[in-house]
């Protein structure tokens, strides 16, 4: 089972990654101005051969945090957005760290590892120590959304036994409980609800969902962009995907395209983040 399931996770999160042809992260400035908003200003803020992704924010929007490749492996990595200034977060031999994602109580990164004997944890980061931490050794979580400080919603990995599953994890109690089947790797905070989106497919249809954890319930927001797997919400409630060149905005339950980003010579739209203020976005590509 353990063999299987490494194997799906570098599958899953490596092969995912694009990394043949190379992504890069890029921030712009995003504006909201007479009820739309646009992109400009465009930094490649990974700047680097390979792998770099998976971008997200930490609370108060000032800093992004994303994987980037490094002598063959990918390390994390803090963008200062106000100084332009990146700090390598990790530096370890024989092993990568993904979906880099800050705790909520703003003092620690969360992120996935996976050495190069096989060996997959979720740890975390302390930024002021430098100092690491175990949170859950079992080699099953692809990616993830904390809920709160004890508990998360995450992507477990398929063993022979069953596909893929949506579960919520408590650290607190060491409870899992399984909430669906297939989800995708897109899980998001929804802005002014307490509750976390997600996606999933069902009878061979993928669609946008919302989980509400108070009352521990699920609900189907909308069709996902074709051949699309990658979200992010805007603060106004609305939320956006790319496919090729292209960014769409969902409206009414339809996409509609924001902004072609064929202008910047960009292609492969994958991860998007947009931080707290709706001030910044980032947005993945491929090199």
């Amino acid at each position: 089972m353990r063999l299987l399931q490494t194997i799906f996770l570098a599958t899953t999160i490596i092969s995912c990654s694009n990394a043949q042809t190379g992504t890069e992260v890029y921030l712009f400035d995003l504006t909201f101005n007479d009820g739309s908003y646009s992109l400009s200003n465009p930094v490649d803020i990974s700047n680097n051969p390979g792998y770099d992704n998976q971008p997200s924010f930490s609370l108060d929007g000032s800093t992004l945090y994303f994987t980037s490749n490094r002598n063959g492996e990918t390390d994390l990595v803090a963008y200062n957005i106000n100084s332009a200034q990146k700090t390598w977060l990790t530096s370890t031999e024989n092993r990568s760290e993904y979906s880099p994602t800050i705790t909520p109580d703003g003092k620690h990164i969360s992120f996935i590892t996976l050495s190069s004997d096989g060996i997959q944890e979720f740890r975390k980061l302390n930024l002021e120590t430098g100092e690491e931490e175990l949170i859950e050794d079992d080699p099953i979580i692809g990616y993830f959304v904390w809920i709160d400080e004890v508990s998360y919603l995450s992507f477990v990995l398929a063993n022979e036994d069953q596909p893929s599953t949506l579960q919520i994890h408590s650290i607190e109690t060491g409870e899992k409980t399984i909430l669906g089947e297939n989800p995708g790797r897109s899980f998001q905070h929804i802005p002014g609800a307490k509750a976390v989106s997600y996606i999933q497919t069902k009878n061979n249809e993928t669609g946008i969902y919302a989980y509400f954890y108070e009352s521990d319930s699920s609900e189907i927001i909308s069709p996902t962009l074709e051949f699309s797997q990658d979200m992010a919400w805007l603060p106004s409630g609305e939320m956006i995907m790319g496919k090729g060149s292209e960014l769409f905005i969902n409206k009414g339950n339809e996409w509609n395209l924001l902004t072609d980003l064929e202008q910047y010579s960009f292609s492969g739209i994958t991860r998007i983040a947009v931080n707290a203020g709706g001030t910044k976005i980032a947005i993945v590509v491929e090199e």
